[in-house]
């Protein structure tokens, strides 16, 4: 009996190291099949109108959890396919519980299986992947998607710039696009219930709200317009969606505005962008959005008794809904009414602000929107295209010399910003450095109400460029010498953070501006000029 219950022990240990074993060899087998994947290799595109598409394998064949299989199709007779908006790195809140576990993990790539090949993505864009192959299996038939990263071959430079030359039809085609902010945090939930139900307010009725409602009636005012009262924790969980690196980024200008449809989703929650954009003209239109900040909330009472997980967000009181989504409804809007595309200088001013890994697409990504019969392609069709054999300097200078062509005025050197800020080293002084804001705002963008007042220094005389080619670093212009600078007053940077806003004027400057004070109205009427 007691050798019969060594022995069925006995056994049972082998039976087990060899299952053991038979798993570990499975293992291997694997591994090495893994290993064994080639580096996905990119067949070229027949024309500069194809483009590639891929759909999800219905059954995953072992090599990787994406496995994807790529085919080209002529733009004009693709199938239906969808468009996919999201961003290369970490997509989390700064303040959010998530970006401390994730900074790390989304500065990695991740593998996918595309047509039996290996290809490397960020992990980001591996988590978006899982989202459309989840929703994917709702449907039937065979889906098919186009994103950036993996349907454009990234090494290849002149594909690169065809494929970005042709995005605008890309994304104006697609049936539908789907924009993936990241995983879900801790303020998801408020934000997303603060959209359903504001954005659900009947734009007809977004003119019978005022400003003063915000603090005064506000529950009273949503009431009146058939949507719920918003606890200001709500407010506070739009502020944070809407401060996702997501939305900072100068690509999402075109992939919003083009697309004919569009679903935000933010882990499992999904949200019509319709909703989104309704809510953020109800908020321009009422004026709300002045009192949706940080700094009108954290002195609240109940909001300094209990904070929640909004504390580490209210330390910072420069947190409001972003003027990147504010620019992008007043667009949107813009559009819709005039019934073209937007000018070319209007987009560079309204989405400078905006932030490219490349700096080069800031002004790439916006040329897909530019209204094509105004300047600078009404009078220098071709030219301005995407070309990434050209360094960030020769296409900013490229684009600055195309401006002062195109408008026939040195207007544009209203866009050079302040020198303490420039970041581009070479850099001619009359070229802007899109890579960082304009700073200081020029005299004719500061206008607040009614038309804007333009300046013209020249008075109406005729305009004349100097021949240079389109990336010369000299800009020559033709004109009067009037006098020559003697000197220049001392001056302290009022755009640098480390610098005390101080301007060193010289007494005779400060005489200058003194008189110029004291002049009364009556005086300037009357006086000659």
């Amino acid at each position: 009996m007691y050798m019969a219950l060594v022995f069925a022990l006995i056994m049972d240990l082998l039976k087990g190291a060899l299952k053991s074993l038979r798993i570990n060899q499975q293992d291997v087998l694997q591994l090495r099949r893994r290993e064994s994947l080639s580096k996905y290799k990119y067949v070229p595109l027949p024309s500069d109108k194809s483009i590639r598409l891929f759909e999800f394998h219905p059954v995953n064949t072992g090599k990787r959890d994406i496995d994807l299989e790529m085919s080209i199709h002529s733009l004009e007779e693709a199938p239906s396919f969808e468009c996919l908006s999201y961003m290369w790195g970490n997509p989390t809140f700064a303040f959010s519980r998530l970006t401390a576990q994730s900074n790390k993990e989304y500065g990695t790539n991740v593998e996918i299986t595309i047509s039996g090949g290996a290809l490397l993505v960020a992990r980001n864009l591996h988590d978006a992947l899982k989202v459309l192959r989840r929703r994917t299996g709702c449907h039937a038939t065979t889906h098919y998607y186009w994103v950036d990263a993996i349907c454009i071959d990234q090494e290849n430079i002149a594909e690169r710039g065809q494929q970005v030359a042709i995005m605008d039809n890309i994304y104006c085609t697609a049936r539908n696009t789907t924009v993936w902010v990241g995983p879900e945090d801790e303020f998801t939930k408020d934000a997303v219930m603060l959209i359903r139900d504001i954005g659900k307010i009947p734009l007809s009725r977004h003119g019978e709200v005022s400003p003063q409602h915000f603090n005064t009636e506000q529950d009273s005012t949503l009431k009146r317009l058939g949507c719920k009262p918003q606890s200001h924790k709500r407010w506070l969980g739009l502020i944070a969606l809407l401060n996702r690196p997501y939305f900072s980024r100068v690509w999402i200008v075109q992939e919003i505005l083009l697309s004919n449809a569009v679903l935000l989703v933010c882990g499992k929650h999904e949200v019509p962008w319709a909703l989104l954009s309704n809510t953020i003209s109800f908020l321009l239109t009422s004026g709300w959005y002045r009192s949706i900040g940080v700094l009108s909330f954290r002195e609240l009472p109940f909001i300094v008794a209990n904070p929640g997980v909004y504390k580490s967000m209210l330390e910072d009181k420069s947190l409001d809904i972003g003027m990147t989504v504010v620019q992008l409804e007043t667009a949107r809007t813009g559009m819709a009414q005039v019934g073209h595309l937007i000018l070319f200088r209007h987009l560079l001013e309204a989405f400078r602000p905006s932030d490219a890994s490349d700096a080069r697409d800031k002004i790439y990504a916006l040329i897909g929107l530019a209204w094509k019969e105004r300047p600078p392609f009404s009078t220098h069709p071709d030219v301005l295209v995407p070309d990434y054999s050209l360094d960030t300097r020769e296409v900013f200078i490229k684009t600055a010399r195309l401006m002062f062509l195109g408008y026939g005025d040195l207007k544009y050197l209203c866009h050079v910003e302040d020198r303490s800020i420039r970041k581009m080293k070479g850099l001619p002084s009359w070229v802007p450095d899109y890579s960082v804001r304009l700073r200081p705002i020029p005299f004719y963008l500061l206008s607040s109400s009614g038309p804007r007042k333009y300046y013209s220094a020249s008075k109406g005389l005729p305009f004349t460029l100097g021949n240079s080619t389109l990336l010369a670093p000299q800009l020559h212009v033709l004109g009067f010498r009037l006098s020559r600078i003697k000197s220049m007053a001392r001056f302290k940077s009022l755009f640098t953070d480390d610098a005390p806003a101080v301007w060193e004027l010289d007494p005779a400057w400060y005489k200058v501006c003194t008189f110029a004070a004291n002049i009364t109205t009556l005086q300037k009427r009357t006086l000659p000029p």
